[in-house]
């Protein structure tokens, strides 16, 4: 049995369509007899025609009329199927509409609200029917709503107190809930209300009734995912922003933040695959956004995907050249293909905290030691010393330290060199340059104090007296060390014969 909502919607689709094609253009072709016939309402041998031009030409227009006879003969199935492969195809812009009307209202006549609202959606969004999107809103408010006269009562009072006592209105609110539980519409006051005060718990109790029952609600999908996004539940988070991307009437800065949000949240629970889909999707919709490339690059380089993530910051770069995650994701690619040109992108993210005196975050520390360690054993020192000049003295290990230490000597910073060894234990070669770094300041007493406290190390020694500058100081230790040491007796003091008490003797005393 046909529902009287859907001839009534039929009929006035039926009626524009018949006196579209009172002239037929080429009469005799397949499609333009098909038209004929179907004017006249012979929709045999109309359906016959249309068919063979499905074949000949697989025209949309003509999935689109079978469709209408299939309608008209009561078989919405077959009409249904006709519809959906219409819109797949080449279209006539009037026809298009149309065929998407009777997808709207058959799958609203079936109870497959879903598909309503997804291809509600589309029309919408793709095609700009404005209509569209209305109709899916009355939709969802009428699956919110009740006939319960008493419950209607109550949720308006809700609504009435709203402004002037919200304990009164939500105590009307839930009479409503009481008086018929399919009531959604002031679960939903509910929730809100508990949103804004930040009670999310409580508010996503009162969501997820409405979602359990109308999961296709895309706007508050929207809201729930955002929710457990705050929340850091980001397995929920991902399943209602996809659910929102694929039900909710949003504009483009909006279906850019919801990607990348359910990419962000499949990155953090370790579903790469699913968060690089996502990442592309946002990409496509914002081109000229740096985050889906940061995150996707992040991703290709934990699954060593090393050729991708670069093509991934190339694209990138070419947005914005001087962004210093850009410059430290792509130094870090090349580092993991041994590749130096590493360096140069780390000197480049250094420099940007440099010129703009900004603090460094600590994520580029391990970066900059690598690229000073580079620069030390490229015999670049000033570029080390640069380099270590603005870590925080606080963020830099001993590594670094030391060849910021070593370059210092090798720039003869010698005073500031001596400062930076003096912090540490240092091995033979360290040991060495500090002597060196005291003996060009003259100051050969600390030398000859390292030298003598070290004078049986032999691995140091030996490069002591190896060093030009050192071996003349080493010689005079040598020479001190060796010479014996004389002692010159004191002279004795006239002593006065004083008696021997307990209390001036120095030897113990024995009893007689």
């Amino acid at each position: 049995m046909k529902h009287p909502f859907v001839y009534a919607i039929f009929s006035c689709i039926l009626l524009p369509v018949m006196f579209a094609f009172a002239t037929p253009a080429y009469a005799n072709s397949y499609y333009e007899a098909g038209c004929r016939y179907y004017v006249h309402k012979n929709w045999e041998k109309a359906k016959e025609n249309f068919l063979k031009d499905i074949e000949a030409t697989d025209r949309g227009d003509s999935y689109y009329f079978v469709g209408e006879i299939e309608k008209n003969n009561g078989n919405l199935t077959t009409a249904l199927e006709y519809f959906e492969k219409a819109v797949e195809r080449k279209m006539t812009p009037k026809y298009r509409n149309l065929a998407y009307w009777n997808l709207i209202v058959i799958y609203e006549s079936r109870s497959d609200f879903p598909k309503t609202i997804k291809t509600c959606k589309y029309f919408y969004e793709v095609l700009g029917e404005a209509s569209a999107k209305t109709k899916a809103e009355n939709l969802i408010n009428k699956l919110m709503w009740t006939e319960n006269e008493d419950a209607k009562k109550e949720y308006e009072e809700g609504l009435n107190s709203k402004s002037k006592d919200y304990s009164l209105a939500l105590q009307h609110f839930r009479q409503a809930i009481i008086l018929d539980s399919s009531f959604l519409s002031p679960v939903f006051e509910i929730g809100m209300y508990y949103y804004t005060q930040n009670q999310y718990r409580d508010a996503l109790s009162n969501f997820n009734q409405i979602l359990y029952r109308i999961p296709f609600y895309g706007e508050l999908q929207l809201l729930v995912g955002d929710i457990y996004f705050q929340e850091k539940r980001y397995s929920e988070a991902a399943t209602a922003f996809e659910a929102a991307l694929e039900y909710a009437f949003i504009d483009k800065d909006m279906k850019y933040s919801s990607q990348l949000k359910v990419a962000t949240a499949y990155y953090n629970i370790g579903q790469y695959t699913k968060a690089e889909t996502f990442l592309q999707q946002a990409i496509s919709t914002k081109k000229g956004n740096l985050s889906p490339y940061l995150l996707l690059s992040a991703i290709q380089m934990q699954k060593n995907d090393y050729d991708g993530a670069l093509q991934t910051l190339q694209s990138a770069y070419k947005i914005d050249s001087n962004n210093p995650e850009i410059l430290y994701q792509l130094g870090l690619v090349f580092y993991n293909k041994n590749d130096n040109k590493a360096y140069e992108y780390f000197e480049k993210v250094y420099m940007q905290y440099r010129q703009k005196q900004k603090e460094i975050p600590a994520k580029y520390i391990k970066a900059f030691i690598i690229t000073a360690q580079h620069y030390y054993s490229t015999k670049q020192y000033s570029k080390v010393v640069e380099l270590t000049t603005i870590v925080p003295e606080n963020l830099r290990d001993e590594s670094l330290s030391l060849n910021y230490a070593r370059s210092l000597y090798m720039l003869a910073q010698y005073n500031e060199a001596i400062v930076h060894f003096n912090k540490f234990r240092l091995q033979d070669s360290d040991l060495l340059i500090l002597c060196k770094c005291y003996a060009f300041i003259n100051d050969t007493s600390k030398v000859k104090e390292i030298v003598s406290s070290n004078y049986y190390n032999t691995n140091f020694i030996n490069k002591v007296k190896e060093d030009k500058l050192l071996k003349p100081i080493y010689i005079e230790v040598q020479k001190q060390r060796e010479t014996p040491v004389t002692v010159q007796p004191q002279p004795k003091e006239e002593q006065k014969d004083v008696p021997a008490t307990h209390e001036n003797t120095t030897e113990p005393i024995h009893p007689q």
